[in-house]
């Protein structure tokens, strides 16, 4: 990567990963292998620990924490935020989206898409971790916020995927504890079950796949969910430890951008020896 990530969210457009950090809009096209920077966030709206949840070709960044030294309030300080922006990638320009309602604002968050509707899961309320427990929905349709079903105990530094119309949220920390558990959603139901994973993890990154859900980062492990057989393995070999990661999946292998690192490591899932050239040398990047 050009720049340093410590902290990013990646979303897949076509063959290219956005990784959104603080500073920096990266843009990596993976069919070339080559890196373009896109508008970063605008200068009054930057911030870490955020929310991204892709719509279409659009980016929505939700909620985040400035750690700006500013007095403590609802979008500056040690407060977790309420703004939501919206970046186009056809056109590579921001704008403002509906923001968290006052007093609900979030860092250390997750958000997902469904049938019109970005659900955003529990989170941190401020820099001393008060564990959020609610879940919140955005309308798209008419861009109002209502409050959905949340779960009893919060958790902040988890992660959130779609698939086969559930939600999956793996791990993260309650208090000091990190979490080796996954709440399977069903918004049909509007139903949370528990399921056991693996490994503790935190600040990772979930991607799906045909067979299932991965959980990269976070842990020296990488795990897959495999939402069939309902059941959880290690993955070999292991991936780099990093946490504050972005991840993308696209033809065969899992691309793993930021957490304090430049270089761009490769999960080769898929069987396709024509690429094992490709990613040998992606490794090396």
């Amino acid at each position: 990567m050009p720049n340093l990530a410590s902290y990013c969210r990646a979303e897949l457009v076509g063959s290219k990963a956005y990784v959104l950090s603080k500073d920096h809009m990266q843009i990596y096209d993976i069919d070339t292998n080559t890196w373009t920077q896109g508008s970063p966030m605008p200068e009054s709206r930057k911030r870490s620990a955020f929310a991204t949840c892709l719509v279409g070709d659009k980016i929505y960044v939700i909620g985040g924490l400035r750690g700006d030294g500013s007095p403590p309030g609802t979008d500056g300080g040690d407060t977790g935020i309420t703004m939501v922006d919206v970046y186009n990638t056809a056109t590579d320009s921001w704008s403002q989206g509906a923001s968290i309602p006052d007093g609900k604002g979030r860092h250390s968050t997750s958000a997902v898409y469904l049938d019109g509707l970005i659900r955003v899961f529990f989170g941190a309320a401020d820099h001393y971790y008060a564990n959020r427990s609610d879940q919140l929905i955005l309308n798209l349709a008419n861009s109002t916020w209502a409050v959905g079903t949340g779960v009893i105990r919060g958790r902040r530094g988890h992660s959130a995927i779609v698939k086969n119309g559930k939600v999956y949220i793996s791990g993260g920390l309650n208090d000091s504890e990190i979490l080796s558990d996954m709440l399977e959603y069903d918004p049909a139901k509007d139903v949370y079950t528990t399921i056991r994973l693996l490994e503790k993890r935190k600040d990772h990154v979930s991607v799906t796949h045909p067979d299932g859900v991965y959980l990269i980062g976070g842990g020296p492990t990488a795990e897959l969910w495999n939402v069939l057989t309902r059941t959880s393995t290690y993955l070999q070999p292991p991936i780099l430890y990093r946490s504050g990661l972005g991840a993308v999946y696209y033809q065969g292998a899992i691309y793993i951008f930021g957490g304090g690192l430049t270089q761009v490591d490769v999960f080769y899932t898929d069987d396709q020896p024509e690429r094992v050239a490709l990613l040998a040398w992606l490794a090396t990047r």
